[in-house]
């Protein structure tokens, strides 16, 4: 494969905080074992853990979840994905979101690929966007051979409720405080991003990712450290 320069791509999802109730996102990125080349299409479906944002209005810190998304090769350089996912344990599949994302080779050769892949996300609850995320993470991957790879890497990840200040809940201290403090319903994080894939056949793949993260949300002063495990499996049309 050629080195290829860096370019300009919009980036992308994850930590983002609800004013009101929990969202969940996807932090993996399940990378495939090369780059998509020009007008190479590929699917790809995932199932594991989401991490929620506002844990104190969950029982768990992460809820199991699926994605299905698709990706286009632009040039042999330039790709981008469009990605879906939901909670199953919700009724009518209610929390969810979409990310649109790119692959951005930064150094390769026929061992090794260093690529950032920004993102950026919708988050919903029912039929209304209920937040905006970001990541740009840095992933160095490793070919070990023709079927298996693996891939390691982490990024700065942002989120929001909204882009308008709102009031912050005073705690339940006893003492009347008649000051309303007024903040961005946001948060921001850490994202690590540790896997592997096996390219069974030229064209089908599967992948287990494991993504340690650090998520601090700032409208509900709390911080968390949680480990979210999930596999996937990808396709190559043509």
């Amino acid at each position: 494969m050629k080195n290829s320069a860096f370019s300009i791509a919009i980036a992308c999802i994850a930590v983002a905080v609800s004013g009101c109730s929990s969202l969940v996102y996807t932090p993996a990125v399940h990378l495939s074992e090369q780059p998509l080349t020009k007008g190479k299409i590929e699917i790809q479906g995932t199932v594991g853990l989401l991490p929620e944002t506002r844990l104190q209005d969950s029982e768990h810190k992460a809820t199991l979840g699926g994605s299905l998304g698709a990706g286009y090769g632009f040039t042999d350089n330039i790709s981008l994905y469009v990605s879906g996912w939901l909670a199953f344990s919700d009724d009518m599949y209610s929390r969810g979101g979409w990310s649109l994302s790119s692959r951005v080779p930064l150094l390769q050769n026929e061992r090794y690929e260093l690529l950032l892949y920004p993102r950026a996300a919708l988050l919903f609850y029912g039929s209304g966007i209920d937040g905006y995320g970001a990541e740009l993470p840095l992933v160095f991957l490793r070919r070990f051979s023709a079927d298996v790879y693996a891939y390691a890497g982490a990024g700065f990840a942002y989120g929001t409720n909204s882009f308008d200040k709102i009031e912050r809940p005073q705690p339940a201290s006893g003492v009347s405080d008649s000051s309303s403090e007024r903040v961005l319903p946001d948060g921001y994080g850490i994202i690590g991003h540790i896997g592997v894939g096996w390219n069974i056949t030229k064209r089908l793949r599967l992948t287990g990712e494991v993504n340690p993260i650090m998520q601090i949300n700032s409208y509900d002063d709390r911080s968390d450290v949680m480990l979210v495990p999930s596999v996937g499996v990808g396709y190559t049309i043509r």
